[in-house]
């Protein structure tokens, strides 16, 4: 595997699935709580990500933002081509994936429209030199004034004893011939003795084993893309930022919400080894010495122009959020590598408020049940979504939106009457740009729902169950079968009953539901 790959695995897909961090929305929260507004996207904006894979978060993100141009490029034309038939299936004309070289694009100034978003998710450090040199060369002709690039790597000091492991098990794969799935299967088993054994270096850590105990688990896909790479680097954060200064962007915060927070990574001790640090390049590698922390999520702005307390304040207040989960599954105990803290209970009444009543900015929120405990505008949005309680949103859907997501939940709900309600899937959702999965029941309902069946569950019930009777075939609950349609009707419609309760306020917030009734207030196409 070298020439153009540089001695990434190309023999293996990669995972399929969207990463809601790379959702636009989600970088935007990130940027603003770190004190900029990076690039919000507007009609006309472009949004990269080089590395795509399959290209379903930038997919995602498509149907979200019909008036913004998506361009996606990968290696692995197997990536391509499978991105290419869900474009298709979706109908959307915003966005573009390439099969093509890095080096060969970086080489032809304007190979790329210029972006205002640049996304490398699992790429700068899991590719060698030249190649890392040529995604440099693209961003310093591409990127806009004022542009944001999203940078994932793996990180020293933390990520040390996976360098430890990965050389091993990429040393140890050359003893084997075949599919790389099938040689880190062999490699880890290897590595595994070699523990066994006594190997010093292999024994030295918690985190060497913890890793030696992530690949006995399983060899999927991800661990092959993870640990089989020529080119695999784990990088301090000065030298990112030395290689990014380079391509004339500055490093503005973590695409993690809360790490721009100082006291979630670092006690009060800590945080007085860096508070006379004057290089911002110097301080983030400092805090990675108290931090255990293998990947690093970075953001980055070509000409950042810092907000003021006010002008921040004002564009969170203005920023809509909706539920993720449950208000029954929300943990109001965050474990950061500061130590735990508990979050007031007035945060559990945010969860309740958007589950019940659907998105609201955080304006609306901070003046509700976040209103006992006063939290600034910065701080309420990070922790909203730091507890996994809400995800910033988009509360407007265009035609473009919603004829596209009527597509992908038929496809996925033909699928399912196809091979059976144990299939499951992912459906965008749109308020978000991201996909979520939908087991096989949750895609009939959805199907139904985006049909014109009624939203209750009686009739929901009637939806599911016609094709599965025609067809001779019954329901499995609690271990018994069921044959008698009179019983599989009254089960679906107590199963429906309770989808409407756990399921369809999380999906309205998602805007995953077909329009009906009057429409949310809409917020243009920034965000």
């Amino acid at each position: 595997m070298t020439g153009g790959d540089d001695g990434y695995v190309s023999d293996v897909a990669y995972s399929a699935k969207a990463f809601p961090d790379l959702a636009p929305v989600n970088l935007r929260l990130a940027a603003l709580v770190a004190g900029v507004d990076g690039a919000p996207l507007r009609p006309g904006s472009v949004v990269w990500e080089l590395g795509c894979g399959y290209g379903n978060s930038l997919i995602a993100a498509a149907v979200a933002h019909p008036a913004c141009r998506f361009v996606g490029v990968d290696y692995n034309p197997a990536h391509i081509a499978g991105g290419h038939e869900r474009i298709e299936t979706l109908g959307l004309r915003n966005i573009e994936l390439l099969d093509a070289d890095l080096v060969d694009l970086a080489d032809r100034p304007g190979s790329l429209p210029s972006c205002d978003v640049a996304v490398l998710h699992g790429l700068y450090s899991w590719v060698g030199e030249p190649i890392r040199a040529a995604v440099r060369r693209l961003l310093a002709w591409g990127v806009r004034p004022g542009g944001l690039v999203y940078v994932s790597y793996n990180s020293m000091p933390g990520a040390g004893a996976m360098a430890v492991a990965q050389r091993t098990v990429l040393e140890l794969s050359r003893l084997s011939v075949g599919r790389s799935d099938l040689r880190i299967k062999e490699a880890a088993d290897h590595l595994d003795r070699l523990k066994t054994a006594g190997a010093h270096h292999l024994n030295a850590t918690d985190d060497i084993a913890r890793q030696v105990e992530r690949l006995k688990r399983g060899a999927g896909h991800e661990l092959v893309h993870e640990y089989l790479n020529e080119g695999w680097a784990a990088l301090f954060h000065s030298q990112v930022a030395a290689d990014l200064e380079d391509a004339r962007l500055t490093y503005v915060g973590s695409a993690v919400p809360h790490e721009n927070f100082r006291a979630s990574l670092l006690t009060p001790a800590q945080m007085k080894m860096i508070e006379d640090v004057p290089l911002s390049s110097v301080r983030e590698t400092i805090v990675d010495l108290f931090v255990r922390r293998i990947l690093r999520r970075d953001l980055f702005v070509r000409g950042p122009r810092p907000l003021g307390e006010a002008q921040r304040d004002r564009l969170l207040w203005d920023t809509w959020f909706c539920s993720r989960v449950h208000p029954d599954a929300v943990t109001l105990t965050l474990s950061w590598p500061a130590g735990s803290v508990t979050l007031p209970d007035a945060y559990g009444e945010a969860a309740r408020v958007l589950w019940r009543e659907g998105p609201r900015p955080l304006g609306a929120l901070l003046a509700g049940p976040l209103a006992p405990v006063k939290p600034v505008p910065r701080e309420a949005a990070a922790l909203l979504v730091a507890s996994g309680i809400a995800w910033p949103c988009r509360p407007d859907r265009a035609p473009e939106t919603l004829a596209a997501m009527k597509r992908a939940v038929l496809e996925l709900g033909a699928e399912v009457r196809a091979i059976g309600l144990h299939h499951n899937g992912m459906i965008p959702a749109p308020a978000v740009g991201t996909d979520v999965p939908v087991g096989g029941l949750e895609a009939r309902v959805l199907e139904g729902l985006w049909s014109g069946v009624q939203a209750e569950a009686s009739a929901l019930a009637a939806h599911v169950w016609a094709p599965m009777e025609a067809a001779g075939e019954s329901l499995v609950h609690k271990g018994e079968r069921i044959q008698e349609p009179g019983r599989c009707r009254a089960l679906l419609t107590e199963i429906m009953t309770g989808l409407q309760d756990t399921r369809f306020p999380l999906w309205r917030g998602l805007g995953m539901l077909p329009p009906s009734g009057p429409t949310m207030a809409t917020q243009g196409d920034g965000a």
